[in-house]
């Protein structure tokens, strides 16, 4: 389930697979990851609300040598989106997921491919029902 942060103590501790929610916002933040095995790089579930947001990937593109570069995003284990890259290949938005997530719904993002490193960032804003 997500952690909800209210108020002066909501403050960034680090990164991690969960999501976050502060009022109306919400987010989560992979960190930085070896991604040349596959990596779940965020899990979460959400709660009675829905969200509309975005998924956003970011890789050292410069290091990966004409790698593929594979963004998966599930949604209750059912694939929705993927992502094909190759490093030297990537075009500006490709990095880019927009997505309308229903009420308890579990997300789930895994990336594999090349030697670089890379990151997933979810920010989106919480709308009741």
């Amino acid at each position: 389930m997500a952690k909800e942060a209210i108020g002066s103590n909501a403050i960034f501790t680090g990164p991690q697979q969960g999501l976050t929610i502060i009022g109306k916002h919400c987010y989560a933040y992979s960190g930085h990851m070896d991604i040349s095995v596959e990596q779940t790089m965020l899990d979460f579930q959400t709660a009675k609300e829905y969200i509309k947001g975005k998924f956003e990937f970011n890789a050292d593109f410069g290091t990966g040598g004409g790698a593929t570069v594979r963004v998966q995003i599930y949604m209750n284990d059912i694939l929705i989106t993927e992502e094909r890259d190759t490093s030297n290949d990537w075009h500006t938005g490709d990095n880019e997921f927009h997505f309308v997530i229903p009420p308890l719904t579990r997300m789930t993002v895994k990336i594999v491919g090349g030697s670089q490193d890379a990151n997933v960032n979810f920010t989106g804003k919480v709308y009741n029902q």
